[in-house]
This record gives structure tokens, C-alpha cells and sequence, in this order.
């Protein structure tokens, strides 16, 4: 399913009803022309944020069952809200003194998993790119999709 402005119409008497369903910047940009609530336009957006979460949590969750037999513990989580809404979980092996991350670029749109090593010194700080995948907003919403972009992910990590 296509997230964009959904609006049926029907004839009720002498009324005719128009229902919408919001779902991305462009949905919101011909719903504010038609003339709908903003209420409605920031509900549907916060719903898609959802989804979003929905799938971090899913690969979060399939990367810490790879991790964790390899010593990997989580150790940081940090998320920003709002119109960015990117985030990220570090895990790390405290004795091979190594670190790996994922992260959701909400601007770019993309799913990133990388690497570091570090020390009792300083924290890891030269990160490598293992994995991106790149989100098609406009299918985050079917499961197929959602479902490809978390195999794909997870199965380039060892």
C-alpha cells in the first residue's frame, strides 16, 4: 500500500461525505489544499514514526540474538523525537575491546550498521560501515517489504 492521500466520497441525502487518510509529506501537502485539520495530517505522520519504530525494535531485537552469543552486550541507546526522529544501539564486547551500532537515519532514510574497535582510553570513535540499506518510505508499511529490509540487514552481519 502506497502511503499517500487516501479521500472516497459518497453520497448521503443531499450531503456529500469525503473521508481522507493522511500518510506522508505529500499526503499532508494535498490535504492542507483540500483543506483538512492539521490534527488529522500530524496524527497520520506520527503513525508512520510508529512504524518506523516498529521495524528499528524488529531488527534491534534479530541483531541482539546474533550479538549476544558473541559477547556483544548492549550499552547505549540514544533517540532523538520530533521531526528527526534518528536513533541508534551500540552493543559492545568488553573483552575483544569492540563495539558495533545501529542506526536509523530518519533524514536519509536509511538503516546503517557499523563497526569500531576501542579502549579503556577512549571511546570508539572510527566507525565502519558493514551495512545501509536504504527505506523506501512509500513501502515501509507492507509487510513483505519491511520484512526484506530487515533480512537484509541482518544477514550481512556475522
Amino acid at each position: 500500500m502506497s502511503l499517500s492521500l487516501f479521500c472516497s466520497q459518497a453520497h448521503v441525502g443531499a450531503s456529500l461525505l469525503r473521508r481522507c487518510r493522511v500518510g506522508t509529506a505529500r499526503g499532508a501537502k494535498q490535504a492542507t489544499e483540500r483543506g483538512i485539520a492539521g490534527d488529522v495530517v500530524r496524527h497520520a505522520m506520527k503513525d508512520f514514526q510508529l512504524t518506523i519504530e516498529e521495524l528499528y525494535s524488529k531488527i534491534e531485537n534479530r541483531l541482539s540474538a546474533k550479538l549476544l552469543p558473541q559477547g556483544f552486550l548492549p550499552h547505549a541507546q540514544v533517540s532523538t523525537r520530533g521531526d528527526f526522529g534518528s536513533r541508534y544501539t551500540e552493543w559492545r564486547n568488553e573483552s575483544d575491546k569492540f563495539a558495533v551500532r545501529l542506526t536509523w537515519d530518519a533524514i536519509k532514510s536509511w538503516f546503517l550498521f557499523e563497526e569500531s574497535p576501542y579502549n579503556d582510553a577512549y571511546d570508539p570513535i572510527s566507525w565502519i560501515d558493514i551495512v545501509l540499506v536504504p527505506v523506501d518510505k512509500s513501502k515501509v508499511t507492507d509487510l513483505d517489504y519491511a520484512s526484506s529490509v530487515i533480512d537484509d540487514l541482518v544477514n550481512e552481519v556475522e
